[in-house]
């Protein structure tokens, strides 16, 4: 997750303390400097900080004076609306980690199938129940890749192997790309995942 920079941590913590009461209006604020020992950071750091403030009429820079606080409403409405940002930033990077750990389930659940397939014919396997889909001429996903197509979030079928020509190709990833007459071999979620992928292959997403 991107971390902000310096100066706007600085400006967010000083508009905490001006919303808090701890700097009031009407005050002056610390100067640059002390500002800069405080944080320890350079006064150019510092400078942005209090610009950025400054835009927000948190505070107003007199040069030759000093910097005064303003508002402490706007350092309040400052800060809001970082909340909001920091709480789409927290939700976005949980998605990502949800996405990575689904993905790694099902490479896992890949390979383990994959491994079930070299040992013997998947028709027979009385566990595990596969299913033979093929890629007809006409299929819409063909020269495309299972990654482009989104194939397991809306089938929620994870394709183990695909046979092409004489040969089959187990755990294919996200970038093979799908030619007429391939034979995709899947396990499904449930039930439905095999009548879910077909017609899938045939319409596409459907709202």
């Amino acid at each position: 997750m991107k971390v902000d920079p310096n100066y706007l941590l600085i400006a967010k913590d000083i508009a905490l303390k001006i919303s808090k009461g701890i700097y009031k209006e009407g005050k002056t604020l610390k100067g640059r400097t002390l500002l800069s020992g405080e944080y320890s950071v350079s006064s150019e750091t510092i400078r942005k900080s209090i610009n950025i403030l400054a835009n927000e009429k948190i505070v107003s820079v007199k040069h030759g004076v000093g910097i005064f606080v303003e508002s402490k409403s706007n350092a309040t409405k400052f800060l809001a609306k970082f909340a909001d940002l920091d709480e789409h930033k927290k939700q976005v990077s949980e998605l990502n980690e949800l996405i990575a750990q689904r993905n790694l389930l099902n490479d896992d659940i890949s390979k383990r199938v994959a491994a079930i397939l070299k040992q013997g014919s998947f028709t027979t396997h009385s566990e595990i129940e596969f299913k033979e889909i093929v890629i007809h001429d006409d299929c819409w996903v063909i020269n495309q890749t299972i990654g482009d197509v989104y194939f397991y979030n809306y089938t929620e079928a994870t394709i183990v192997a695909i046979k092409r020509g004489g040969r089959t190709i187990t755990s294919p990833g996200p970038d093979f790309t799908f030619i007429a007459n391939d034979k995709l071999i899947i396990v499904g979620k449930d039930d439905l995942s095999y009548q879910r992928a077909i017609t899938y292959l045939t319409y596409g997403a459907m709202e």
